[in-house]
């Protein structure tokens, strides 16, 4: 009596699915991850991320200490939509 056995494009199927379905999850906990943190106001952070590098070269010709500080510290605020974007 012959054994039943699965094709190897079965299996390939499979494992494909498998591994689709694992970054699937993995990009929606990303996702939700960020949205707790952020609200839903995360495309606003990273547009203000956007806005605030550009306007780093002006701030810094200014030689004023306390602009620099506040972009700093708001760049510093907004790090993990920078390392995002």
């Amino acid at each position: 009596m012959r054994r039943k056995t699965f094709s190897p494009a079965f299996i390939t199927a499979i494992l494909l699915a498998v591994t689709a379905a694992i970054f699937a999850l993995a990009f929606y906990l990303q996702g939700s991850n960020v949205r707790a943190l952020y609200g839903s106001g995360i495309r606003e952070a990273v547009y203000e991320v956007n806005d605030l590098t550009g306007r780093t070269e002006e701030v810094l010709a200014g030689r004023e200490l306390a602009p620099v500080l506040r972009l700093a510290a708001r760049l510093d605020a907004l790090s993990a939509a920078g390392v995002l974007h």
